[in-house]
């Protein structure tokens, strides 16, 4: 385990036949792949290693098991038990109410929606979501939308069948321009027919009760 820099959003595991490698990443990102969370779902990290700083950014390296798939499950729990053993994390589930924003319908119903290029890859990045090939689950659009909203989206559109759509907004960090696309809330309503309602209601979290920093390799 070598300490790099870095910051805290999710990161993804590499994986090959034998090897697991999750670049870059915080001990709040570790978390969030380890127990498949958001951001906001990790509260209690110690100060010293919630400080973005080169030392509180690792590099992980791990071998499989022989004949071990390395499925997404399988890293998990990889992941969980070393950072039980090299962070002598410690941690407990609670539900707790917290402002969310919840994604519904407008009462004039969801708006027919298309992709320009039928297969251009799903995905998201600042001010764009594409739900094209393959369209994307509610909870997934939910899940990208946290991310510019402000507080976590939760999907409460009740639709169950993913649908073609290409979101366009100006980021909030953007400096509004003639041409520029609505904000996020305006897009969704003009654009999808869904809008974000401000709620309360209860949230898995992710508690951390104990941690230090890591053991050396």
């Amino acid at each position: 385990m070598n300490s790099v820099g870095g910051a805290c959003p999710l990161v993804a595991a590499e994986r090959s036949e034998t090897r697991v490698s999750i670049p870059l990443a915080t001990l709040c990102a570790l978390i969030r792949l380890a127990y498949n969370v958001e951001q906001h779902q990790v509260i209690g990290i110690p100060a010293e290693l919630s400080r973005l700083q080169p030392s509180t950014v690792f590099q992980i390296e791990a071998r499989l098991p022989e004949r071990t798939a390395a499925s997404l499950d399988v890293i998990r729990l990889m992941l969980q038990n070393m950072l039980a053993e090299r962070f002598q994390l410690r941690i407990h589930r609670e539900s707790r109410e917290l402002p969310v924003y919840a994604l519904v319908v407008e009462s004039t119903g969801r708006k027919q929606a298309t992709c320009s290029n039928p297969d251009a890859t799903s995905g998201a990045v600042p001010g764009r979501i594409i739900s094209c090939n393959p369209p994307l689950p509610m909870p997934r659009v939910a899940q990208m939308l946290s991310r510019d909203a402000g507080l976590p989206v939760v999907d409460k559109t009740g639709i169950a069948t993913p649908f073609a759509f290409e979101l366009h907004w100006l980021p909030a960090t953007a400096q509004a321009q003639p041409d520029s696309p609505p904000v996020l809330f305006t897009a969704i309503r003009e654009q999808l027919g869904l809008k974000l309602e401000p709620q309360r209601m209860p949230v898995g979290i992710i508690v951390v009760d104990h941690a230090e920093p890591p053991s050396p390799n």
